[in-house]
């Protein structure tokens, strides 16, 4: 199928909402600070996913691909935010963050990101459980839909997830 007629017949304005949804789960988990907004990272990650010119199997298949997509947007927005050096970017202090070591939404972003491609060459069914899980913010059922596996696999992956992030991150 070509991105053409993948765009007939997969970009609707109920697409549009879904991806929308799932771009507002992605940010949620980032600092207050940051400067894309949910219909920014929808259409970075449709842009993208144009240039990409490959065909989709279906409807969920074009959303593990967007939400991939809006992993890799996050990861690379806060990569150039790290790279700012002192004093080039005013720097915004609430009581929330006074306590918080500058720049840890987008540390534990990156970390995640490596974590994660780290996971993947091992076992790439649970890279893609924790990407949907934690950055596209997708519930248990959605994600097992999404992989064409079962619920229960899913929350048994999620167990083990858990515990190896945990452990990677200390």
């Amino acid at each position: 199928m070509t991105m053409s007629a993948a765009n007939e017949m997969l970009w609707t304005g109920d697409l549009h909402s879904l991806l929308r949804e799932i771009a507002q789960r992605h940010l949620r988990r980032e600092p207050a600070g940051i400067t894309l907004a949910p219909t920014d990272l929808v259409h970075e990650a449709y842009l993208r996913l144009s240039a990409l010119h490959m065909g989709f199997v279906d409807r969920a298949h074009y959303m593990r691909q967007a939400s991939t997509e809006m992993r890799r947007i996050l990861v690379e927005h806060a990569r150039r935010k790290l790279s700012l050096k002192r004093g080039e970017a005013p720097v915004r202090v609430t009581m929330r963050t006074a306590d918080l070591p500058p720049n840890c939404g987008g540390l534990r972003v990156l970390e995640l990101d490596l974590l994660l491609s780290d996971l993947a060459k091992a076992d790439a069914r649970k890279a893609k459980i924790a990407e949907l899980q934690y950055f596209g913010g997708f519930t248990q059922d959605e994600t097992a839909e999404a992989l064409g596996i079962s619920a229960a696999t899913v929350v048994r992956e999620l167990r083990f997830l858990r515990g190896w992030i945990a452990t990677q991150l200390t």
